[in-house]
């Protein structure tokens, strides 16, 4: 949490069962007074089992927020929320939805290598764009970036270096 809280650009490698969402919770928690929050990963799955997985360790801190998932598919109102859960392939949506990357004060990557794979597949040829642009202005806006894997590496390292500028924490709890 301290590691997050006192950087911009964080790498958090650590293994299944150690506590990632519950440190996901944790800086939830402390962003969400600054701005919006941004939890993306690749499969609209995990984003579902993220929103309940948050939802519930949110409730247990006795905290709440008002939490969208938003897919280009399920173009919900993003506006008011606190805390937005997408993949990779709706972010250029989710940050033009919310008025700019300006209001973002945390942007997590769950599941980053995976994330970063993505961004260089078939699937995204036609919205490569638009997201390299989202990163960009998220890159320049002074949000805090979170890169979350047990497997994090050279996927993870290659995506940030190309989109997403800054110098790099790494929080290894190998």
């Amino acid at each position: 949490r301290c590691v997050i809280n006192e950087n911009n650009r964080t790498f958090v490698r650590s293994d299944m069962g150690t506590g990632k969402t519950h440190g996901m919770a944790d800086a939830i928690t402390d962003a969400m007074p600054h701005g919006v929050v941004i939890v993306v990963t690749h499969l609209t799955s995990l984003v579902k089992g993220n929103e309940e997985r948050l939802t519930l360790l949110l409730k247990m801190r006795g905290e709440s927020a008002r939490i969208a998932h938003y897919s280009d598919d399920n173009a919900v109102d993003v506006a008011d929320a606190q805390l937005i859960l997408t993949t990779l392939h709706s972010l250029h949506s989710v940050i033009e939805r919310i008025g700019g990357a300006s209001r973002v004060s945390l942007v997590m990557f769950d599941e980053s290598e995976s994330v970063a794979q993505i961004m260089t597949a078939d699937i995204m040829d036609k919205s490569r764009e638009r997201v390299a642009n989202a990163l960009d202005e998220l890159s320049v806006s002074g949000c805090k970036v979170v890169m979350l894997d047990a497997h994090l590496g050279t996927s993870t390292y290659a995506f940030c270096n190309a989109y997403l500028s800054g110098d790099w924490v790494m929080l290894d709890n190998k």
